[in-house]
């Protein structure tokens, strides 16, 4: 009977809990801007979709940039990366390497012109705003700031 009692309890709580808890919606933005880009570029990426905001970096409430190098070798694979700046912390760096990895690169020049080509890109990563708009706008002044 004890048990009994002590379990219709706890389910009690455990649903007012849970239904109580308010859902609070997260505005976010992604933004990828290459820096230093050459004037005729061999590769580009083959769309320009945003990365998506990692959403462990979402509920930490983590916003923030980096600066990434990498090299495009003749083959369109990714190599050589490294991260130059990374604000606050090395979780956006890490971030941004993985969004930089999943990539695909299209070749500009003839098959036989395909070479090794250098590249650096800033990802801003912004949370905040209450709307989708204002995040972006948000985002838009954050990414005219340097990244130090």
């Amino acid at each position: 009977m004890k048990k009994t009692v002590f379990l219709l309890i706890m389910i009690t709580l455990v649903f007012t809990t849970s239904s109580s808890a308010k859902r609070v919606r997260v505005f976010g933005d992604v933004i990828v801007t290459f820096v230093e880009e050459n004037k005729e570029p061999v590769w580009i990426r083959e769309d320009n979709k945003k990365p998506k905001y990692p959403s462990a970096m979402a509920i930490a409430n983590l916003k923030g940039c980096a600066v990434i190098s990498f090299d495009v070798n003749a083959k369109g694979r990714v190599e050589n990366m490294k991260a130059l700046k990374a604000l606050p912390s090395r979780k956006i760096a890490s971030e941004a390497r993985i969004a930089i990895r999943k990539w695909n690169w299209v070749n500009l020049k003839s098959e036989g012109d395909a070479t090794l080509e250098s590249k650096i890109v800033r990802i801003d990563y912004c949370i905040g705003g209450s709307s989708t708009e204002e995040s972006n706008k948000l985002c838009k002044q954050q990414s005219e700031r340097q990244c130090k």
